[in-house]
């Protein structure tokens, strides 16, 4: 009985945390790397490449990435993956979607972007400032309104 009892806590305990991490966690607007200079350097060559671009931190067994699965190919711009932990994990999907991908099993290039948890997408100008962070799920929101609004106030006036 005394079993049961700490599979009912555990469980309970881990509910509480993934709705904390989806909902009590504060939003991109508020991250510290924002205004920052994009740790570049880091990451694969390719991420390197002049231009706007999305730097997606996930992992295959994280459950919040799994749902954001399907919106990452509407991104509107070039994503550039950081695979966690288990590197050997890139599937398919997620190689349609990437321009380049890196790998990060000691969650060292994680801890330089500052990242608090993943899934977190962050939008990088092309001055290599980061513009915009999304920690958590993305929403249909997200990728056709809020993305699409920060790459606006990129392009220059003319």
């Amino acid at each position: 009985m005394k079993s049961f009892w700490k599979v009912v806590i555990l469980a309970a305990l881990v509910a509480l945390v993934f709705y904390a991490s989806q909902h009590l966690l504060p939003g991109g607007e508020t991250h510290k790397m924002v205004g920052q200079k994009a740790p570049l350097e880091v990451l694969d060559p390719g991420a390197q490449s002049p231009g706007a671009k999305g730097v997606y931190f996930t992992a295959s067994w994280c459950p919040s990435c799994e749902k954001n699965k399907p919106l990452l190919k509407d991104i509107p711009l070039p994503l550039h993956l950081v695979l966690l932990r288990d590197p050997t994990a890139l599937e398919p999907e997620l190689q349609k979607v990437a321009a380049s991908v890196s790998l990060d099993p000691q969650n060292e290039k994680s801890a330089t972007w500052g990242t608090r948890g993943i899934p977190v997408l962050f939008v990088v100008d092309g001055q290599g400032i980061i513009r915009w962070v999304k920690e958590g799920v993305l929403t249909r929101q997200d990728i056709e309104e809020t993305i699409p609004q920060v790459l606006s106030t990129l392009e220059p006036k003319g």
